[in-house]
């Protein structure tokens, strides 16, 4: 099972090491050469597969990013920290809602509708705040939001994010916190694009505030870093990323934040 789900992740991802690192961290908790070379090989295979198919490209386009900086790695840091905050209040606020409309017995296909209604509706009237996620972190990536805009988009990701998950229905999270972290990023990052002395853009807080998100949504630090520097090909962020992954592990350790599996009661 953890090789099968690994290979499950590398092919969606581009990540034949994310998903090593995933079945290692999330699945069998434990070092065991034995499968972890074996999510290895599988994980290769399914992307090299899934390459034919569509094309050895990442799933998000970044271009124009150099290295940082010895004294930018505090801001990446503290960006880290920030992330971890939000995951803080993100995964107990879909624990509960989940909870609350479990303990009203609506029934999952009353649940659903209701919930897909009116997620219906605010696709009619604000369609750039919806969707899988993907093409939204995209957009973030390539700067097409203000701070403003940004801010708003966050809020509502906040709040769609544990109701979708409330309707019972099958899905999963990765890509929702991968957007969720590029927001909190892209926010961070325009507030403190052009500080004398650094280079740091908004499209590179935005990467890093993916991996810093899915390491504390997963509580994998490794899969957080491995999974969104494969996804992305934002190789020279690695330092950075793992920089603020430090960070965000160690807010989320201090706040005792559970990973999302873990708050809904499923099995890590």
């Amino acid at each position: 099972m953890a090789v099968a789900k690994g290979a499950g992740i590398a092919t969606a991802f581009n990540a034949p090491l994310g998903c090593a690192a995933y079945s290692v961290e999330t699945m069998i908790r434990r070092a065991n050469l034995r499968i972890t070379l074996l999510t290895l090989g599988v994980g290769a295979t399914a992307v090299a597969v899934a390459w034919l198919l569509v094309g050895p490209y990442p799933n998000f386009r970044v271009e124009g990013l150099g290295y940082a900086g010895f004294f930018e790695l505090v801001l990446y840091l503290a960006l880290g920290a920030c992330v971890a905050l939000v995951t803080a209040l993100q995964v107990p606020t879909i624990a509960a809602t989940v909870r609350l409309l479990a303990l009203r017995r609506i029934p999952y296909t009353a649940r659903g509708a209701l919930i897909g209604a009116a997620i219906g509706l605010l696709t009619w009237f604000a369609p750039v705040t919806v969707g899988p996620g993907t093409p939204l972190a995209q957009s973030v990536i390539d700067g097409h939001f203000g701070v403003s805009m940004l801010a708003l988009i966050l809020i509502t990701r906040f709040v769609l994010g544990p109701i979708s998950i409330a309707a019972g229905t099958p899905g999963g999270f990765f890509t929702p916190m991968l957007t969720l972290g590029a927001l909190v990023g892209a926010i961070l990052g325009g507030l403190v694009d052009g500080i004398p002395g650094t280079s740091i853009t908004p499209a590179a807080f935005a990467i890093v505030g993916m991996g810093a998100a899915l390491a504390t949504v997963t509580r994998a630090p490794f899969t957080g870093v491995l999974l969104t520097i494969e996804t992305t090909g934002a190789f020279p962020l690695l330092l950075p990323m793992t920089v603020a992954v430090f960070g965000a592990a160690f807010v989320t350790h201090a706040l005792q934040t559970p990973s999302l599996d873990r708050a809904l009661g499923e099995p890590g």
